[in-house]
């Protein structure tokens, strides 16, 4: 039997700032800190945040949806109810890119045949809305928890 996504759900996290992107130091409106990963200042929180742009009347969800190819799983996955749940992290930039697309709390070395398709699927979407703080925009992080049913 074919695996399906099950359900797709948007969070929307911490912001990230980009030094070189922004010249005022929003701390008192969106506090931050400092990601290690990409050498980025980090805002924790952002007072709008990014969007998803539709393109031709598809949504986020359907956009996951209709781009995932499912890597061949084994007879024992498919005949079992088990899903898993794939936190996708990203960055939407000032001018709307996306940037930094990873697995959240995993090395790539490590990620499965199915975390590398969404990663591809993440990383060939469309441009966002930029997150903004005080009218000006700024990279948000945003993790996107995929729930995946691997029957």
């Amino acid at each position: 039997m074919k695996n399906q996504l099950l359900f797709f759900l948007i969070v929307i996290n911490p912001v990230l700032g980009l030094t070189q992107y922004s010249q005022t130091d929003y701390s008192e409106l969106c506090p931050f800190k400092f990601d290690s990963l990409t050498s980025m200042k980090v805002y924790v929180y952002a007072q709008k945040e990014p969007e998803f742009i539709e393109v031709g009347g598809v949504d986020l969800h359907n956009f996951i949806l209709e781009n995932i190819v499912y890597p061949e799983m084994s007879k024992e996955s498919k005949d079992s109810n088990e899903f898993a749940i794939i936190w996708v992290e990203l960055i939407v930039v000032v001018d709307g890119n996306i940037f930094g697309v990873r697995i959240k709390n995993k090395i790539p070395e490590l990620y499965t045949p199915m975390e590398k398709r969404i990663i591809g699927v993440v990383e060939s979407m469309a441009d966002w809305t930029p997150g903004e703080c005080d009218g000006v925009r700024i990279p948000v992080k945003v993790d996107l928890p995929i729930y995946i049913n691997v029957n």
